[in-house]
């Protein structure tokens, strides 16, 4: 199988990648931290693999899949949905995605990216490498979930299969100039489905739904996993 001969170097859409492992297919993005480029993604996209096992993937480019090997790795604390690939072929990418820190106030809006069931924009003007474009889609910070070990950022939008492993941007307000930049936040892992019951002529109905409210895993579970990498 090919292997990726170029990767875009810039823009929060252009490095973001539909992806696909075995059957299944979702969102994996490129982030820079101590001088190295990692892939990342939702742990549930690779239900067979351990910290520190070889994997090889495929990403979508030029029409066709191409191969991608690494070694994934995951959190210690097993519920964390967010996997890190580390590849040796890969060059150093310019990714606009860092762990730099940030504020994500209640209300805020922001943006996700990723590739509901296999859609996206193809890169007709070639300005991408020939990787297409991720959806866009918009998300409210809703809340936070705190669970015995560890948490979850709730966002008030639309999540669809496909988002997963995708960014979670909002904006960040630099206190010292009074800037305002785009920043990671968080990596896109399921929605809460919501449980409805509906009368019919044959009796009751019980069915689920997207509720609207995102699961996502803060950064700061990222941070942790490139910090445990030999």
């Amino acid at each position: 199988m090919e292997k990726i001969a170029e990767w875009p170097h810039t823009g929060f859409f252009q490095t973001v990648f539909y992806i696909k492992y075995g059957q299944g297919t979702g969102t994996a993005f490129i982030l820079d931290h101590l001088e190295r480029s990692f892939l990342v993604s939702a742990k549930h996209n690779f239900p067979d693999k351990n910290w520190g096992d070889l994997i090889t993937l495929e990403i979508f480019q030029h029409g066709k899949w191409l191969a991608y090997h690494g070694v994934v790795y995951f959190h210690s604390i097993h519920e964390i949905d967010i996997a890190v690939i580390l590849s040796k072929d890969q060059e150093l990418v310019n990714s606009p995605y860092n762990l730099l820190d940030s504020e994500t106030p209640l209300g805020s809006d922001g943006y996700f990216f990723g590739f509901p069931y296999g859609n996206y924009s193809p890169d007709i003007g070639k300005i991408n490498d020939g990787f297409p474009f991720p959806l866009i889609k918009k998300a409210i910070s809703s809340g936070v979930f705190h669970f015995e070990n560890h948490h979850v950022n709730i966002l008030d939008g639309h999540n669809n299969p496909g988002f997963s492993g995708g960014p979670v941007i909002f904006k960040n307000r630099i206190k010292e100039f009074g800037e305002i930049e785009w920043r990671l936040d968080s990596i896109i892992s399921a929605y809460i489905n919501q449980p409805n019951r509906m009368a019919t002529p044959m009796g009751y109905l019980e069915y689920s739904e997207n509720s609207g409210l995102i699961i996502s895993y803060p950064k700061i579970y990222l941070r942790q996993i490139i910090e445990s990498i030999p």
